[in-house]
């Protein structure tokens, strides 16, 4: 018993010690103290909210019973709202205590600063600001809330001015607004100092928060750095020197804080060891230099030195370097040339360069003779078009011996590229041959068109582009996988129109180009009709060929597909079905006579392999004629089915006599294409109506001609 009180004690004593909270600065015992205050009021507001609640239900239980009169009832109401208003803006309080209390984490940092001259002479501030607040959970609001909620690392609005210790501004603008400044995010902004000065105050104010901070102004005279020399003999055999000078340190940036944005005139020399000017131009004047740019000057040298003294005067000051010459022999080989293909399918080239330089180097100058700085490499095609991203790539520095490895992904698929190198100050293009090189020796295949369309009775041809990234002679097979058997099809060469079902690649071939041609019976199942049939074409090795079984057609399941070992394009055929019909007559020349109308008859029949509906029959009258179609639109007409169509015409009152033409066809909408039957043209013959009176006066004046010369006949035959 004694020892179990022992251990429980010491357990106790052990766990006070774990509950002792870390020690808090001043500053956030404050913020608790603050926030606990606030909650202290939350709790208050709620308790009086509840409280007013509950008087409420009483008095409308007493006013229920007629116990109070309405107006008392009404006073409980007012007073419970007041409360439920309370804590409503206790709980806004809470949470903007909160936010109050955590203005820290949102800070402005100056990253750099830059005082400057420009070429008019005036003097240039530069500021960079960046934003290192941190995102922040507001713990007590989520609690409130019942979610999580953050307080974005942004900070908009932030107002920027330069003041000098006095606090007066200093620089203008007066003030720069920035809108919005996000999370990690850096803003330079440029201000002209209209007063000199050493240090400057960088006034910051951002919500609810003004932050001034002291900067020392530090400068420096700004000076050329000679970034390289090489003597070299031109192609008339005369010797030169090119210099490639830089405003401000090799690496880019000028020494100093304060520094001029450009140089103007500069004036550059090349003399021997006496003071004599040996080089052509005797001067060379440079007429401005940016802060960071280099520019390359070639002197023809008149005189065979060692070494010579490079003057250059600017800012009213001559500086004087003197320069040991070497002939250039820095150079860069091309180890290697590879052409693959990337997992996501696009085609890359890596390049494995070398530093490959013969310059000797001297005791206690390490290998830096040796450097090639600034290294830029691109591939081009023959026509000098860059086709790889990136399209330039930059190596800073390669040290002798050094080899780095560069990718590119290839733009347009070429077996030979020129590789362009440009470094120090000279450019070399140099065609090489791409080693094809694959992690599985596999064919892929493509096809642009991979979905079509095709009518019955006609073909589809697809195109397909095989592609072989190896360098050894090998044969692979075609296969066709789950093509419908009533579909037709032949791999063919388009050059030859031969036909194929096996191909061998080559390290010359390692490239084809083939037709995929389906034919579509006309007599196809109409259930496939205007529905997608999905079909693959498969590249693969005898071995794999053999796995899959024999001859080019295969039916496979998805997995089986899945596991192919070669090149799989999945392809889409979708039949259609022809839209056609006829429109005929048995007779199309009519004659009648005035007063008379046409009745006729035509046969509508659907000729080709789809079903047409609401078929319109349409006419074209002559002025004035007027026509009957019944139907005059047919719902709907089967493959292969016919309908009569009976018309009638009329021609006007008092028409001439004369032929005349109808014009007569149909037409239907299939899948938003209009159908029509060639136009059938009727001809209609009009003749006047006999008279019978005239007719009659005809046949009698006859009759009397006739018996007239019967009678003188006999009469004469007499005498």
């Amino acid at each position: 018993m004694k020892w179990t009180m022992i251990l429980i004690l010491l357990l106790s004593s052990l766990l006070s010690i774990a509950q002792v909270e870390s020690p808090q600065t001043k500053e956030e015992r404050l913020r608790e103290l603050t926030l606990q205050q606030a909650e202290l009021a939350l709790q208050q507001a709620r308790a009086n909210m509840n409280k007013k609640k509950a008087d409420l239900e009483a008095m409308q239980e007493l006013f229920d019973k007629d116990v109070i009169t309405k107006q008392e009832l009404n006073r409980a109401g007012e007073e419970y709202d007041r409360a439920v208003l309370e804590y409503e803006n206790a709980k806004l309080k809470l949470q903007q205590t909160e936010l109050d209390t955590l203005k820290e984490a949102w800070h402005i940092a100056i990253q750099n600063t830059k005082l400057y001259e420009t070429k008019e002479g005036k003097k240039m501030l530069e500021v960079t600001l960046q934003n290192t607040s941190k995102q922040v959970y507001l713990e007590r609001t989520s609690k409130l809330l019942g979610r999580d909620v953050w307080v974005s690392a942004d900070i908009g609005n932030v107002m920027v001015s330069i003041k000098d210790p006095q606090g007066a501004i200093i620089a203008q603008p007066y003030e720069r607004i920035i809108p919005k400044l996000g999370y990690r995010e850096s803003k330079t902004l440029q201000f002209e100092l209209i007063k000199e000065v050493q240090d400057v105050v960088v006034s910051l104010k951002y919500m609810d928060i003004t932050d001034e901070r002291t900067i020392y102004l530090h400068s420096e005279e700004p000076y050329i750095t000679i970034v390289n020399s090489r003597k070299y003999k031109a192609s008339d055999g005369t010797d030169h020197l090119e210099i490639s000078l830089r405003y401000g340190t090799p690496g880019g940036e000028a020494k100093s804080e304060m520094a001029a944005i450009e140089i103007s005139r500069v004036v550059v020399s090349v003399q021997d060891e006496m003071g004599a000017i040996i080089g052509i131009p005797l001067e060379l004047k440079i007429p401005s230099i940016k802060l960071g740019e280099t520019k390359n000057l070639d002197f023809q040298l008149r005189k065979n030195v060692d070494k010579v003294t490079l003057s250059l005067n600017y800012l009213e000051r001559e500086h004087t370097k003197t320069i040991y010459l070497e002939p250039e022999t820095r150079h860069v080989s091309i180890l290697q040339a590879k052409k693959y293909r990337a997992p996501d399918g696009l085609k890359h080239v890596q390049l494995l360069l070398k530093n490959t330089s013969k310059t000797e180097v001297r005791s206690g100058s390490g290998s830096a003779a040796n450097e090639i700085r600034d290294l830029y490499v691109s591939l081009k095609d023959g026509t000098g078009t860059i086709i790889a991203q990136p399209y330039e790539i930059k190596v800073d520095l390669l040290t002798y011996n050094q080899t780095v490895s560069l990718d590119f992904t290839l733009q347009k698929d070429v077996d030979e590229v020129t590789v362009s190198l440009n470094y120090l100050g000279r450019n070399e293009e140099k065609k090489v041959y791409l080693q094809k090189e694959s992690a599985e020796d596999v064919v892929s295949i493509s096809s642009l068109r991979f979905s079509q369309e095709g009518n019955l009775g006609g073909s589809v041809s697809y195109d397909l582009v095989l592609d072989r990234l190896a360098e050894t002679e090998r044969t692979f097979q075609l296969k066709i996988i789950n093509l419908p058997e009533q579909l037709s099809y032949q791999f063919l060469d388009p050059q030859t129109n031969t036909r194929l079902s096996q191909l061998k690649f080559t390290r010359e071939h390692s490239r084809y180009t083939l037709s995929l041609v389906i034919y579509i019976p006309e007599t196809l199942d109409l259930r496939m009709l205007d529905k997608p049939v999905k079909f693959a074409v498969a590249v693969v090795g005898d071995r794999e060929s053999a796995r899959l079984g024999r001859g080019e057609r295969l039916q496979l399941g998805e997995d089986q597909i899945k596991g192919i070992k070669g090149g799989v394009e999945w392809l889409e055929l979708v039949p259609r079905g022809i839209a056609e019909m006829e429109l005929w007559a048995s007779n199309l020349y009519h004659e009648i006579k005035r007063g008379e109308k046409v009745m006729m008859s035509m046969t509508l029949k659907n000729t080709g392999t789809k079903r047409l509906s609401k078929i319109r029959m349409e006419t074209t009258l002559p002025p004035g004629w007027k026509g009957e179609i019944s139907p005059e639109m047919v719902e709907g007409l089967g493959l292969n089915d016919e309908r009569e169509v009976r018309l009638s015409f009329t021609p006007p009152d008092g028409v001439d006599v004369g032929d005349y033409e109808v014009k007569v066809k149909a037409g239907c909408e299939v899948e938003g294409r209009l159908i029509e039957t060639p136009e059938k043209t009727v001809r209609i013959h009009i003749s006047a109506p006999t008279s019978i009176s005239m007719s009659a006066i005809l046949v009698i004046g006859l009759i009397l001609m006739i018996g007239a010369v019967a009678f003188l006949t006999v009469k004469i035959s007499r005498r």
